[in-house]
């Protein structure tokens, strides 16, 4: 409660950048009978409907909250799987890269493409990874086919267009 979206992403790239295997990302639930939330009424914020889901705060509109939960449907497919984890790091590579930024610019991307980020095969995002790697020169070609394939992801899914 009281973050925008810029001291969240501040906090989960410092939570990242420690290396923990899983880092769960989820929206802040109004949860009846926790110390600080009583049901939710209409025009509060939360989904009147459980689990009372944010919506929106005095810090964080829906369409920022909206792009956020995309950023976590991405985050635990890309990292908390554990499908990626030679891949993602390159993305971070460069400390002035914002772990954040980078899955959020993916998740993007995904949607742009896919129109969606559910029911998207592990090598349709190993695609989404490479394009990403090679064009933003955050990691040589090379390199990032080394990550991927020691990910499991052979040469031809890369080639593909």
């Amino acid at each position: 409660p009281g973050e925008d979206e810029h001291s969240f992403a501040s906090g989960f790239d410092r939570l990242v950048l420690m290396g923990l295997a899983e880092l769960q990302v989820n929206r802040l639930k109004g949860l009846p009978g926790t110390p600080w939330r009583p049901i939710p009424q209409p025009g509060d914020g939360f989904s009147p409907c459980p689990p009372y889901d944010l919506l929106f705060s005095e810090h964080l509109s829906f369409e920022d909250l909206a792009r956020m939960q995309r950023f976590a449907l991405a985050w635990d497919r890309l990292h908390n799987r554990g499908q990626f984890r030679h891949t993602l790091p390159l993305l971070w590579r460069n400390p002035t890269r914002s772990p954040y930024a980078c899955i959020q610019t993916l998740a993007e991307a995904m949607v742009r493409k896919e129109g969606r980020l559910h029911a998207i095969g592990t090598h349709a995002w190993a695609q989404c990874l490479w394009r990403h790697l090679v064009r933003s020169s955050e990691a040589a070609a090379t390199r990032a086919r080394e990550a991927l394939h020691l990910d499991g992801i052979p040469d031809g899914v890369l080639d593909r267009p």
